[in-house]
């Protein structure tokens, strides 16, 4: 395959290469993603969407989880939004997005990847010169993988063809600053060439809380030692902070209060929750350390266990967990929602190629990468009063009646992740036009591939270590260190007013520096320290018969998996409650048998026949089908009952047309699918969580020797990892893709899908160990047993998970709650080449999404009637850009100006998120939960190339 760079000089592709000059605007013309070789699109039968440099450059993005909520059948992850009713914890910085409905963490490079999700850092636009999402499953590109799909960035390598270098400074209205350099030259003529990339950015969010911090260096060689062979390799290093605010308005715990006047108590020793609208902050010694108070001289650090604050409106009012009222505060300021992210990474690959022949090529690919991650959170999503008008000491509370986000634990979360890839791949081209001309030319591959990933993780908690704490085990609850974050509604934050820290890394030094506090982060349970080793065996061919009529892959591949972990007795608890770093040399890690010896074989087939071509206006009109499946082994994280989840099975089936037109003006495709995924990991839910609950408070309270209490200390307390249970997703759907170039001068692309992910067998861990322990009999003995001073009880707990199973049950056999059906995207720019404008050029963006239920009704019984949805509102984005470009400094320099403007009509009206039925109305939706949406924002790109 010969490709041409300029008007010049002449260079050969070798199958494992594919070329950036292919791409012309928004069409990509040529890809791997078929069978690992270099193929063209057209040939495709699997679903696949290529996105040039141009479409991320016209879209003013290089954050690929912006990019994907462009793309067909995919969208950003929003855990505080989507999973589990809103109740997940909210990951901020994740790399997770949903493809065709069901959630996926699957990133590549290079089409590299790793054994577990998030082992991947996030990608940026700087170094990148394609993107490629493929939805579904698809054995050949990874048959080990999440079945949703996965997003590979295709790095930019060292040109051998031309000299070039590139500067990039965009800022924006919010006050970001990015600045990207690029130089790439040649050292040898047609033998060496060497290229560096360099990002600095710091970004700035439309909420105040949220920010982003990168540095990254890249660099790539590529060198032809011999005419036949070629050795190319590239390392990226980054260093990256941010802080992610939820993206959900704050929940109003202030009704009850609100109601009653307002009230503000002096402690006297009893309940205040026998005061209308007012409750104890917490039954036991509770430090909290208080920012934003109104008189900084006062002590931050106080014992919240003789506090009254405001409380909510209870259980069964649809308000009891109702957003704050819109006009409340200006909630771009919401500051008890850290979520930040401490990343450092290197990441880089390497790969020797050699022509053997004419039709015989070779390839040894060498991948590496080490991923290390800090995660801090802190405080909550709540909004509180403080109630109390008279510290414990007896001084007056100088923040009576002031509103507050807090009551969660300060909690940092260390990851390291390490991946080693070694791939071997062995092409060979066969062409038997010679026989026939129909028998036509074939393309075939081998492979063999060892992966290698290492994960490990600590958990640690901020706690008061010092002489005065209130318990002596350094790591009882009683000594954890809780925040408290007092916001004013109308002026808005008072911490940093204060001029105090809000980023928890600070926290152990600046805590400490207050009466009766020591702080530390301390690890306090046991973590992950896992090995798993992968072998790939691969088989794959693409066939054109017919004069290329008919094209035809397949492909068969044999994953294997074995796993080497840390057991938990490993895991030796101190005196003090901790427990050793993952990286602790007493740690051995041994072969965990539930999750080796793990065999799979997955293939892919698909076929593409043109049927008409060269018929007038139409250039070409083609059917395509593809089927493929694959597996992701599970990690070593448990169910409830103990045991490793099982590893989830997917299979996809595409069906659909592909068309040319106009001379290769028009190029689209549109294709049907259906498919899914057994076993999908997903929360445990209520139960797992009031489970605890339960086992702590009869612990707590001494109720008997009840069995279970000895299960519960060795099991649910004690597990590994994340505890997970599981579901089976069903998906179905249309995608289509269509680029339209009328002239030079005029470009456009289009997205557009349907998607209905229907669930099934959802939880049934959880479902099992409710009926196992939380039967009559059990809630008959233990029901009214208090879980807290607040008066809780175990049948409370009890009804509770009662509430979320049935609410999983009746979601069975219907699609997931905030999906959004249908959705559309469009983008287009003009450039004027001559005339008064010439230089100058447009374009805009659309991006609709269908309406989503949110809440459901109830039937007679008061469980969730799944058959009467209540939805959500359609969105709308828009957006435009204008840019300028021409040669300066006597023709040495191509400098470009480009102005986007985001949200176009500046739609930032509160998006309802959650709804459940309204008390007098029957049947009919009262929105409880919205998310904020960014308004018209600005940037500005100035691009200097030379």
């Amino acid at each position: 395959m010969m490709a041409q760079e300029g008007d010049e000089e002449v260079f050969e592709l070798s199958p494992f290469t594919v070329s950036s000059t292919e791409s012309s605007g928004y069409e990509v013309l040529d890809t791997l993603a078929g069978s690992r070789l270099r193929a063209d699109v057209e040939d495709i039968g699997a679903s696949i969407t290529l996105v040039s440099k141009d479409v991320m450059d016209d879209l003013g993005i290089s954050d690929f989880n912006e990019l994907a909520d462009y793309l067909p059948s995919s969208e950003m992850v929003t855990t505080q939004e989507n999973e589990n009713g809103g109740n997940e914890v909210f990951r901020g910085g994740s790399t997770g997005i949903t493809i065709r409905g069901i959630k996926s963490e699957a990133l590549a490079r290079n089409y590299f990847t790793a054994p577990i999700g998030e082992f991947m850092p996030s990608m940026d636009g700087y170094n990148s010169s394609r993107v490629t999402l493929s939805a579904g499953a698809n054995s050949i590109l990874f048959g080990s993988a999440s079945p949703a799909g996965i997003i590979n960035t295709q790095t930019q390598v060292a040109n051998l063809g031309k000299d070039s270098a590139k500067f990039r400074h965009r800022a924006d209205d919010y006050g970001s600053q990015r600045f990207e350099f690029a130089v790439n030259r040649i050292l040898l003529e047609d033998k060496l060439a060497i290229r560096v990339n360099l990002l600095n950015e710091e970004r700035e969010f439309f909420r105040d809380t949220q920010w982003r911090d990168q540095e990254r260096i890249y660099g790539a060689v590529t060198w032809k030692p011999f005419e036949k062979t070629t050795i190319s390799a590239n390392l990226e290093y980054g260093d990256s902070e941010a802080n992610t605010a939820t993206p959900t308005i704050s929940v109003d715990r202030m009704g009850a209060w609100r109601d009653a006047g307002m009230p503000t108590v002096a402690w006297d020793g009893s309940n205040p929750g026998s005061n209308e609208g007012i409750v104890q902050a917490t039954g036991g010694n509770q430090l909290r350390i208080a920012f934003g108070s109104n008189d900084p001289s006062v002590n931050r650090a106080q014992n919240w266990r003789r506090y009254a604050i405001s409380d909510r409106y209870q259980v069964g009012s649809p308000a009891r967990n109702a957003s704050l009222d819109f006009d409340f505060m200006d909630h771009t300021q919401s500051m008890g929602n850290h979520r930040l992210n401490d990343r450092k990474f290197w990441i880089g690959d390497l790969s020797l190629e050699q022509k053997l022949s004419d039709n015989l090529y070779m390839q040894f690919a060498m991948f590496r990468q080490s991923h290390e991650k800090d995660i801090y959170w802190s405080g909550g999503t709540h909004m509180f009063a403080d109630a109390t008008s008279v510290l414990p000491d007896g001084s007056p509370n100088p923040n009576e009646g002031s509103f507050f986000f807090g009551g969660g634990t300060a909690e940092r979360r260390e990851f390291l992740y390490e991946n080693e890839n070694y791939r071997w791949t062995t092409t060979y081209e066969l062409d038997l036009r010679e026989k026939g001309e129909w028998l036509g030319t074939h393309q075939f591959s081998l492979m063999a591939q060892h992966n290698i990933g290492r994960r490990f993780t600590n958990r640690n908690r901020l706690y008061n270590t010092d002489t005065e704490r209130f318990h002596p085990v350094a790591t009882n609850g009683q000594n954890r260190i809780m925040t408290v974050f007092y916001v004013d509604p109308v002026g808005g934050d008072r911490a940093r007013q204060n001029g105090e820290s809000l980023d928890p890394r600070d926290w152990a030094s600046d805590f400490s520096a207050l009466e009766g506090v020591t702080a530390e982060y301390l690890n306090f349970t046991s973590g992950i320290n896992t090995e798993t080793k992968q072998n790939v065996y691969m088989a794959a061919g693409q066939s054109h018969f017919f004069n290329k009529r008919l094209v035809t892959t397949l492909g068969y591949r044999i994953d294997t998996s074995d796993v080497d972990d840390v057991a938990g007795s490993a895991w030796v608890k101190n005196a003090d409650g901790t427990r050793v770093d993952f990286d602790d040399p007493s740690l051995v890690r041994t072969r965990n048998e539930a999750v080796s010896d793990i065999e799979e074989g997955t293939y892919s087939v698909g076929a593409v026949y043109h049927l008409l071509r060269d018929r007038g206006l139409l250039d070409s009109f083609s059917l395509s089908f593809n089927q493929s499946t694959n597996f992701q082994p599970s990690a070593s994280d448990p169910n409830l009952q103990g045991r490793p989840l099982p590893f989830a099975t997917g299979e996809t089936k595409d069906v659909g047309i592909k068309a040319s037109m106009f001379n290769g003006k028009l190029n689209g495709s549109l294709s049907w699918f259906e498919g899914g995924q057994l076993n999908n990991r997903t929360g445990a839910g209520q139960v797992l969580t009031r489970a605890r609950e339960i086992w702590n408070g009869l612990i707590e309270e001494e109720v008997g020797s009840i069995a279970d209490q000895e299960m519960f200390t060795d099991n649910l307390n004690e597990l590994e990892g994340t505890v997970a249970d599981t579901r089976d997703i069903s998906v179905e759907g249309l995608e289509m893709r269509w680029t339209y170039s009328p002239n030079s001068n005029w470009r456009m692309i289009f997205f557009g899908s349907r998607n209905e992910a229907i669930q099934d067998n959802i939880n049934p861990s959880a479902n099992q160990y409710f009926a196992e322990h939380f039967d009559s009999a059990f809630a008959s003995a233990y029901g009214d047993v208090p879980l807290n001073e607040s008066g809780r009880t175990v049948d409370d707990a009890i009804e509770q998970m009662q509430r979320d199973l049935d609410l999983k049950k009746a979601e069975e056999g219907r699609a997931q709650q905030s999906q959004r059906e249908w959705a559309f995207s469009y983008l287009t720019n003009y450039r004027f080449t001559e005339g008064a404008l010439k230089g100058f050029s447009i374009g805009g963006n659309i991006k609709w999404k269908d309406k989503a239920a949110i809440g459901y009704a109830s039937d007679e019984e008061g469980k969730v009637d799944i058959s009467k949805p209540f939805y959500g509102e359609e969105l709308l984005t828009t957006g435009m850009h204008f840019s300028y470009g021409r040669k300066i400094r006597d023709g040495k320099v191509d400098w470009k100006i480009q102005l986007n403007i985001q949200n176009l009509l500046d739609d930032d009206d509160y998006v309802g998120v959650r709804a459940t039925e309204s008390v007098d109305i029957p049947d009919t939706g009262e929105i409880y939960a919205w998310r904020i949406q960014e308004p018209r924002s600005f940037s500005l790109t100035n691009t200097f190339s030379f």
